[in-house]
């Protein structure tokens, strides 16, 4: 492990796992901006763009050594890291569990030994969502969370199961360290000092620079695989910007503060613009923004269903042999598009005083393609390619769906 020894130390010290990634390198920047903690990014590799004024150090948080060593000094941790969420890592199932497991367990054993009063947990709406039923506008009361030990996809059992350890781990209602008051499975008391915990549920994350989903949109747009939608054009979904998810982890941490009575403690919140939409309109913007054209053709959801099933096992059997293949769309991805799942904000509003700002999609997209994702001049020869490949994937969707209906049956509606 090591770090650079850049900023004022006698500013509160803050740690944001996962600091390399789009989230933890977002909000190690709005923290310096802000001033009022010497932000530290902790992430297995360092970030490929350095923030002034930000500690980086590099680290695994499935090493317990490594994370105890972070946490010192640390008034609070913001808890990003997490793997596993799309594409090839989500069949990784051994390594989903030790990052989003293991390494949760290592960040709360650290916090409590080395004093860190306040942890902020960025979960998933998959802890509440798999897919099975629509969700319209439930809060945090009524959104129940997915039994972990009865889900196929190793993510979203994961964030569950973190989810309740984080929640478990909070000693907010602790009140007398000398005493034995009922408390959390999990609590520990160091110093007589407590940790507070929460744990925040963002939407699907976007916003200048976001690579997960957005920038491989715009890969397969570019390469023509991208020709269709799919699924009820009324379904309606949740999106946050990255920005304003940063807004809510630091008003977040704040709620977890003596300040404010730590009136977070212990407490879920919903994350997300508060704007529902359907999937393809929000990704309309974006890739029109980018300078593509939007596909008017539109699948039944059963038939990307399957065919993402049929991807899934053919991943699958490619890692066997030793090739590195990524599924072009997962059945866990297929479902998030276009099942209608989303929740109120309302918590997050009064609790905290999270006010999420409106951005324009189109500008967005326009960033995106300055910045060489948009569409790239083509010979005769690779449109005559891409257009073979087209087709040859649109049979494949097409003739997938006898075969995975004989395999996996129905999805429950």
């Amino acid at each position: 492990m090591r770090g650079n020894q850049e900023g004022n130390s006698a500013r509160k010290k803050a740690l944001i796992t996962g600091g390399a990634g789009y989230v933890g390198h977002r909000l190690g920047q709005k923290l310096a901006e802000e001033g009022q903690y010497q932000a530290v990014l902790f992430d297995i590799r360092p970030p490929a763009e350095q923030v002034p004024g930000v500690q980086v150090v590099t680290g695994d948080v499935r090493d317990e050594d490594a994370v105890q060593a972070a946490c010192q000094g640390c008034d609070v941790v913001f808890h990003v890291a997490s793997f596993g969420m799309t594409g090839d890592e989500a069949l990784d199932r051994q390594r989903v569990h030790q990052v989003n497991v293991q390494g949760t367990q290592n960040v709360l054993r650290a916090c409590q030994a080395q004093g860190v009063g306040r942890l902020v947990y960025v979960s998933s709406y998959n802890a509440v969502f798999d897919g099975s039923h629509p969700i319209h506008g439930a809060d945090e009361q009524s959104a129940r969370v997915i039994d972990y030990t009865h889900t196929s996809c190793p993510y979203t059992a994961t964030k569950a199961q973190a989810e309740q350890m984080v929640l478990a781990a909070d000693c907010t209602h602790v009140q007398d360290a000398n005493a034995s008051p009922p408390r959390s499975e999990g609590c520990e008391i160091f110093e007589a000092r407590l940790l507070r915990t929460c744990v925040i549920r963002p939407a699907g994350i976007y916003g200048p620079g976001e690579q997960r989903h957005t920038m491989r949109i715009l890969r397969l747009k570019r390469l023509g695989i991208v020709r269709f939608t799919f699924g009820d054009p009324g379904s309606l979904v949740d999106f946050i910007h990255c920005d304003n998810l940063c807004q809510g982890m630091m008003k977040a941490a704040e709620g977890l503060s003596e300040e404010k009575r730590a009136v977070a403690g212990g407490q879920v919140y919903f994350m997300s613009d508060g704007s529902p939409v359907n999937n393809f309109k929000h990704w309309q913007g974006i890739v029109q923004g980018a300078g593509y054209s939007w596909p008017t053709l539109r699948l039944p959801f059963l038939l990307v269903y399957y065919a993402g099933a049929l991807m899934e096992l053919a991943c699958l059997a490619a890692r066997l042999a030793g090739i590195p293949l990524t599924p072009l769309l997962s059945r866990t991805e297929v479902v998030k598009c276009a099942v209608t799942h989303y929740f109120k904000i309302d918590k997050a509003r009064k609790e905290l005083g999270y006010h999420p700002q409106s951005y324009d999609l189109t500008a967005i997209g326009a960033w995106y393609k300055e910045h060489g994702y948009g569409p790239a001049a083509e010979s005769e020869q690779q449109r005559s390619r891409l257009h073979l490949l087209q087709w040859l994937l649109l049979c494949f969707v097409v003739m997938s769906v006898a075969v995975a209906v004989a395999t996996f049956g129905l999805p429950v509606a």
